[in-house]
C-alpha cells in the first residue's frame, strides 16, 4: 500500500486508511481471497462520484438511465435477461437445467458484441500504474447456467450459492485458482468433502469472463485482476457489469 497524503493526527485510523492506495499485490490479494468489500475510493474521488450521482439523478432519473443513454448508447431492446432476476434463481432446478441445455441463453457467454469496456472516471483507490475499467454486459454475468453441468447437483448448487454470496473473481493470466478462501467457503452450505469440486466448479464458472478478458487484453503485455461483485456490493444491480484492474507488465 502507498500513502497518497499524510493523514492528519485528528483523523481516525479508519479514515486515515482512505488516503492509502492499493498497489498491485494488494489488489490481487483482495481478488484472490474474494474480499471484494475491501475495495474503496479515495475521499476526493468519492466526493466527486456522489456529486455526479446526485446530478444525473436529477437529469436522467437514475444512474442506469444515464449509463444506458450517455455512456453505452444502448436501448432497452439491446438487453437480454435481467441480472437482478438471474441472481435469485435457484440452481439445479429441473426447468433451469432444461433452459441451460438450450444453448445460447439469457446469460453472458463471452461474446464481444455483448459488452462495452469503459475506463471509469471514478476508480477505486489503486496505484497510478493500474487502470480501473468497467465492462458492461447486455446479458447477466451471474446466472446458474454458468456452472457446468458435468458436476454433481450438490456441487453445482454449492458453487452457485457461493457465486450468489461472493460473486466471481480471478486474475489473468491466472496466478492461481481464485475462488473464495477456505475460511470463507466453510461458512457456506456444503460438505467439506466437496470443497475441491466446488472450487473447480467456481473456476470453470468464470470461463466466459476469462475468455473475454483474454480477447481484450494481450497477456504478453497486460495483467488483469477482475471481479464481478455479488448483489450486496453492486451499486447498479439492474445493469450487468464487472470490474477489471489492468496493469501493463513490468
Amino acid at each position: 500500500m502507498r500513502i497518497v497524503s499524510a493523514p492528519s493526527s485528528s483523523r481516525t485510523s479508519e479514515s486515515s486508511l482512505r488516503d492509502i492506495v492499493l498497489e498491485w499485490e494488494d489488489v490481487n490479494s483482495i481478488v484472490e481471497n474474494g474480499d471484494l468489500h475491501k475495495f474503496y475510493r479515495l475521499p476526493s474521488v468519492l466526493q466527486t462520484y456522489l456529486a455526479h450521482l446526485k446530478r444525473i439523478a436529477l437529469e436522467y432519473s437514475s444512474a442506469r438511465n444515464y449509463i444506458m443513454r450517455q455512456v453505452l448508447h444502448w436501448n432497452e431492446d439491446d438487453l437480454v435477461g435481467s441480472p437482478a432476476q438471474a441472481i435469485k434463481l435457484e440452481g439445479c432446478a429441473h426447468d433451469l437445467d432444461a433452459e441451460c441445455e438450450d444453448g445460447r441463453g439469457g446469460w453472458f457467454e463471452g461474446e464481444e458484441a455483448d459488452c462495452s469496456v469503459q475506463k471509469t472516471p471514478f476508480p477505486y483507490a489503486v496505484d497510478t500504474d493500474i487502470t480501473h475499467y468497467i465492462v458492461w454486459s447486455k446479458r447477466p454475468l451471474l446466472h446458474p447456467c454458468i456452472v457446468p453441468k458435468h458436476f454433481p447437483p450438490e456441487v453445482r448448487l454449492a458453487a452457485w450459492r457461493t457465486i450468489q454470496t461472493r460473486g466471481l473473481s480471478g486474475s489473468f493470466p491466472s496466478r492461481k485458482s481464485t475462488p473464495p478462501s477456505s475460511t470463507t467457503m466453510s461458512s457456506l452450505l456444503y460438505e467439506d468433502a466437496h470443497e475441491a469440486q466446488v472450487r473447480q466448479a467456481l473456476s470453470e464458472s468464470s470461463r466466459y469472463l476469462r475468455s473475454f478478458i483474454g480477447s481484450t487484453w494481450n497477456e504478453e503485455e497486460y495483467e488483469v485482476a477482475w471481479f464481478a461483485n455479488p448483489p450486496s456490493l453492486q451499486s447498479l444491480p439492474t445493469l450487468a457489469h464487472w470490474h477489471c484492474m489492468v496493469r501493463r507488465r513490468q
